[in-house]
């Protein structure tokens, strides 16, 4: 197969591009990038345009166009998150193949791809275990214990203590709305929605944010676990004491690893504090009723009110 080499030279700076309208890639491309070969297939690619510079190279595509880049040395490439395009990253020993798709009802969009200084890493395993649910943590609902209780004339009534309610410790507002618990590992060169949430959680947070502006800054997350995405993790196990050095691969330094996920989900989901214990109730017995004297005194009598006990005063001498 014929292959079409389009290769920068360095020393004059200028892009390179391949001027079509509606470019068909029937063939292979070979591109040049910071001194990296991609090979950009094939026979169903198509696309608008393509400009190489020195450092990264852009790509237009209207909607239903897709191109397939592959890198012999094995270099994922980071894509802006553009419109709503669709990026898939694969890897093996040999090569690592991004795949660049626009869905049919798409606009037309221009992404800047710029290849990564070092080569992917196979995946040799599969993800973690997702851990079981915990209980809701919400205190049970105790009734109101208010209630009198009657004896025979003079009438008497109790009234039982309120009881307090339990109280809730608040999770954090980027909780509330995007959810802290991951059921699998992810480490760079990973694209899903679960990397898009790990870039909201720690963007949360001043100490590991991806990005202060620009591309996984705040409100600009993408679905692409990048250096940045790698490194702002780092931060974070370094920030609680989970792993401050290594690599992902020797000790999960970067990556998103069972302990990592654990402690993602107790930073940014919030936890509940213990109940107050309900207080108790005294008991109440009522006392027996009284009776009336005999003769009716010309006076009425006077009662002593000892809690439930009623018993007449001594008449005065």
């Amino acid at each position: 197969m014929m292959k079409i080499y389009l290769t920068i030279f360095l020393s004059l700076l200028l892009p390179v591009s391949a001027l079509a309208a509606d470019l068909s890639l029937g063939t292979d491309a070979i591109i040049s990038v910071s001194s990296i070969n991609l090979n950009v297939s094939g026979s169903t690619a198509a696309v608008d345009s393509i400009t190489v510079s020195a450092s990264d190279f852009t790509v237009t595509l209207s909607g239903g166009q897709s191109i397939e880049i592959t890198s012999s040395d094995r270099r994922f490439l980071t894509v802006s998150q553009l419109g709503s395009l669709a990026i898939t990253s694969t890897c093996s020993s040999s090569n690592a193949i991004t795949t660049i798709s626009n869905p049919s009802a798409g606009v037309q969009v221009t992404p800047t791809i710029t290849p990564q200084t070092s080569a992917c890493i196979v995946d040799g395993g599969g993800g973690g275990g997702g851990g079981g649910g915990g209980g809701s943590g919400i205190a049970p609902v105790i009734p109101a214990q208010n209630g009198a209780v009657a004896v025979s004339a003079p009438v008497a009534v109790v009234t039982a203590p309120t009881i307090p309610a339990a109280i809730m410790a608040t999770p954090s507002s980027v909780a509330v709305a995007v959810s802290p618990v991951f059921s699998k590992a992810l480490k760079i060169g990973a694209t899903s929605l679960d990397v898009k949430r790990l870039q909201q959680l720690l963007n949360s947070d001043a100490d590991t944010k991806i990005a202060s502006s620009g591309v996984g800054s705040l409100g600009k997350e993408t679905s692409y676990f990048g250096s940045l995405t790698e490194k702002a993790l780092q931060k974070f196990q370094a920030k609680y004491g989970i792993v401050s050095s290594g690599t992902p691969a020797t000790t999960g330094y970067g990556a998103l690893g069972p302990k990592t996920r654990a402690k993602i989900q107790e930073v940014f989901g919030g936890a509940a504090a213990p109940s107050a214990a309900p207080a108790a109730v005294p008991a109440v017995t009522p006392s027996a009723p009284v009776s009336a004297p005999a003769t009716a005194p010309t006076t009425a009598p006077a009662y002593n009110f000892d809690w439930m006990n009623l018993t007449p005063a001594p008449s005065p001498q």
